[in-house]
């Protein structure tokens, strides 16, 4: 459980650009600790004798089939340094803050379904009228 995220100065300030770091190094520890699933598919010792090393294994279907596994950071940038100076040298805290005001300006959430929205209206009416 992650609590605090996106919170400053000893909680009294809150900051979007905050919560999308502490969402980003959270998700690096969740994935660190998860558990490593090590098996014959897992370890493609067949698709490594099949490579050798003088191919790469970008056009091999085992590496198509769990790409997907590999987390990208949205935030961390791990270009190398001259990409990074050619972009700009943007930082994380700039890379954080475009995010946050991409999502601010573009977010459209879902609709609440009609009878959990009357629930919840009727929920903040009640406690409104001071019962507990």
């Amino acid at each position: 459980m992650m609590c605090g995220a996106g919170l400053l100065n000893g909680a009294r300030i809150f900051s979007f650009e905050q919560l999308l770091l502490d969402c980003e190094i959270y998700e690096i520890i969740r994935r660190t600790a998860a558990a490593i699933e090590i098996s014959a598919e897992t370890l493609a010792l067949d698709t490594i004798d099949q490579v050798g090393s003088h191919n790469h294994f970008m056009s091999e279907p085992h590496t198509m089939a769990h790409l997907r596994e590999i987390w990208q950071p949205t935030l961390i940038d791990r270009s190398p340094y001259e990409k990074w100076v050619f972009d700009g040298k943007k930082d994380i805290l700039e890379t954080a803050r475009e995010k946050a005001r991409h999502i601010l300006e573009n977010h459209r959430p879902e609709p609440l379904a009609p009878a959990l929205e009357r629930e919840m209206e009727r929920l903040v009416e009640f406690y409104q009228q001071g019962n507990r």
